[in-house]
């Protein structure tokens, strides 16, 4: 039962960090767990080394690199702006309305800081997913028959080098 559970939190971590699950999904693809159990994984591996938002992040960014992502944040960022200038125009007292737009100033002033001062662990963990990708596929088109073998070690490995990246201060 225990191997089963290692199993299907492996599994979970797997949905979480390389398909964009959430725990809902997860919890329903994998049909056995509730979300609260999905959950508990997630944050007693995060208690244990094992952030699976950090790798998650770094996935993303192994996948379209960082200005892909700091991209789509500020598109949220955008996307939102329109919103609240609608709601700026509404405002009677011009007060309010510079007051609104300094705020969305120092939203996106916050947010560029995070994304330059947050990422150095998501960077090597990138790097090392990326060169982690590029071996699985030269095992797959040279050595097709080590490729399982290559896998069932991959994902262990990963969360241990998730845990390795993660535990650097």
């Amino acid at each position: 039962m225990a191997k089963i559970n290692e199993q299907n939190k492996l599994k979970a971590r797997n949905m979480y960090v390389y398909e964009y699950r959430n725990l809902e999904e997860i919890a329903e693809l994998l049909g056995t767990v509730a979300s609260t159990t999905v959950r508990a994984w997630k944050e007693k591996s995060a208690k244990l080394g094992d952030d699976w938002d950090k790798a998650r992040s770094a996935h993303r960014i192994a996948e379209g690199g960082l200005s892909a992502i700091n991209a789509r944040l500020l598109e949220e960022l955008a996307r939102n702006s329109q919103n609240i200038f609608e709601k700026i125009k509404e405002l009677e007292n011009p007060l309010e309305a510079v007051g609104a737009i300094a705020q969305l100033g120092d939203s996106y002033s916050k947010l560029t800081r995070a994304i330059r001062d947050g990422t150095p662990q998501l960077n090597e963990l990138a790097v090392i997913q990326k060169t982690l990708t590029i071996l699985r596929k030269f095992i797959e088109e040279k050595y097709p028959q080590h490729l399982t073998a290559f896998v069932d070690i991959l994902e262990p490995f990963a969360v241990h080098m998730t845990k390795q990246v993660g535990n650097k201060k």
